[in-house]
C-alpha cells in the first residue's frame, strides 16, 4: 500500500512539473492542412503604415481604423513570441487579418486565438 500512494504521489508530482508553457496551438500551425502563414506568430518584420513604423507578424496585415495602436513583439505572453497590440490609454479600433486562400466553399474551417 505504501508503494502505492509513493507511486501516485511521483505521479502527481510529475504531472504538476510538466511544463504548461508548451505551445497547444503547434498541434494545429504544425498540421499539414493548415491554411495560414506564420499561424504561431514565430517572425515578425518593420511595417511602416500612417507614419508609424509597427512590428507585425509575417504574413500578417495591420488595419486601423480610429485611434492610434503600437503593434509590437511580445515577448511577455503566457505564450511567447505573440503578437502584441497596445495603447496607453488611448481608445483605437483594429487589428491584424490576414487572407486566406484555397477554401473550399461548404467545407468547414476553424480559427482560433488567444488573449492575454
Amino acid at each position: 500500500m505504501k508503494q502505492f500512494v509513493l507511486l501516485c504521489l511521483c505521479l502527481l508530482l510529475l504531472v504538476t512539473l510538466t511544463p504548461s508553457g508548451v505551445r497547444a496551438e503547434n498541434q494545429f500551425c504544425d498540421h499539414p492542412a493548415n491554411l495560414t502563414h506564420n499561424c504561431d506568430m514565430n517572425t515578425f518584420s518593420d511595417s511602416s503604415s500612417n507614419n508609424a513604423v509597427r512590428v507585425v507578424a509575417d504574413g500578417w496585415s495591420v488595419w486601423v481604423e480610429a485611434g492610434n495602436p503600437a503593434f509590437d513583439y511580445g515577448g511577455d505572453s503566457p505564450v511567447p513570441p505573440s503578437q502584441r497590440i497596445w495603447s496607453d490609454g488611448g481608445a483605437f479600433t483594429g487589428g491584424m487579418y490576414q487572407q486566406v486562400s484555397n477554401l473550399t466553399p461548404g467545407a468547414t474551417y476553424a480559427a482560433g486565438v488567444v488573449w492575454a
